[in-house]
């Protein structure tokens, strides 16, 4: 059986550590089990390091990387990654990944985050006895008691290297496809606003043009005919009281009327007190003829000759238009114009509606 030949990557702190003490013990264990390891030590010059890489990196089937601070931060760390990348791709030469901590402390390459990885720090015997049957010298019989390896995280930064070596050509390799995954439901997200705040604009114009066409096309109501106010009248009281005081007040009516146009050829105006509409016409008070129009105005003054109330006798007021020569007996059945007395304290008025 060949003897298996694994390069280790690792570069150790200027001062001693438990990390160093576990590395430096791992590689006399791989080297008592028979293993060939090889690390760069003692090669000062690039071109001394050139060299030792490309003349040994093809002969080894393992190409392991300790993810240590100095490790991480060293610049040849990115010249054997890159090289042994090509490696992997060209012969058989896998790739591993050591972790020398109890937790995950220092943040590796994006690039190593799908690296085959061990930590060698939690269970130290049982990490060995992996990474022996990895590397194909462990006794197969032990398979049951191997655990599979952890699974990787993904880094929460990039790349730890401070800079890029000299003869490092390689692109640096696509972000793994977890990365991806997770950066998607922030582009997805973006989307769905813009989407949304487009959709919400677009129903915020239609509403606002639905609104403005029903206010346009939507017929305007006929502007209301003005009632023109034909006159007004008030009350008096000539104040000649009874002993119960039941007359004397409100006894008086006097009525103006406004653009009054003459009456007809032996036509005269009369006006009329009518009592409320449910009390008939039996309380129809007839308070005289409009004698007088000048400048289409005329006016009456009645009292009653009896020094009734007579607002308490009736609630409307009619003007007619009769026959000259014959004054009418009733309230006859045609109207010029007539109002209904509005009550409010301490003041009475009538508005007269033209019905002519």
């Amino acid at each position: 059986m060949d003897v298996p030949r694994v390069f280790i990557c690792y570069y150790p702190g200027t001062t001693q550590d438990v990390e160093q003490q576990l590395v430096r013990q791992l590689f006399d264990d791989l080297r008592a089990s028979g293993t060939e390891v090889i690390t760069d030590a003692g090669r000062n010059t690039d071109e001394d390091f050139s060299q030792y890489i490309a003349r040994s990196l093809p002969t080894c089937q393992w190409i392991v990387f300790v993810q240590s601070a100095e490790t991480v931060q060293h610049t040849r760390t990115r010249t054997i990654f890159s090289a042994a990348q090509t490696l992997a791709e060209q012969q058989d030469t896998e790739l591993l990944r050591l972790i020398p901590t109890p937790t995950e402390t220092v943040q590796g390459p994006y690039e190593w985050a799908e690296l085959n990885t061990i930590n060698i720090a939690l269970d130290y015997p049982k990490a060995l006895e992996k990474l022996l049957f990895i590397l194909s010298l462990g006794d197969t019989n032990s398979l049951h008691k191997v655990e599979a390896p952890e699974p990787s995280r993904l880094p929460k930064r990039i790349s730890n290297f401070t800079s890029q070596a000299a003869t490092y050509d390689r692109p640096l390799a696509p972000p793994p496809r977890m990365v991806r995954l997770r950066d998607m439901p922030y582009t997805i997200g973006r989307k769905n606003m813009v989407i949304g705040s487009i959709a919400l604009t677009s129903l915020i114009v239609l509403a606002s043009l639905i609104i403005i066409l029903v206010n346009v096309l939507r017929p305007k109501p006929p502007a209301p005919v003005p009632n023109p106010i034909a006159g007004n009248a008030y009350f008096t009281s000539s104040e000649l009281f009874n002993n119960d005081g039941t007359k004397g007040a409100n006894d008086g009516l006097n009525v103006i009327l406004n653009n009054l146009t003459p009456p007809h050829a032996d036509k005269s105006y009369y006006v009329w007190l009518l009592a409320d509409a449910q009390a008939g016409e039996a309380n129809t008070i007839p308070l005289g003829k409009l004698s007088d129009i000048h400048d289409n105005i005329a006016t009456l003054s009645y009292v009653s000759p009896t020094h009734n109330n007579l607002l308490a006798l009736g609630s409307r007021l009619l003007v007619t238009e009769e026959s000259s020569t014959v004054p009418p007996a009733r309230q006859p059945p045609i109207k010029v114009c007539g109002a209904i007395i509005q009550k409010s304290p301490g003041k009475f008025f009538f508005q007269y509606a033209h019905g002519r």
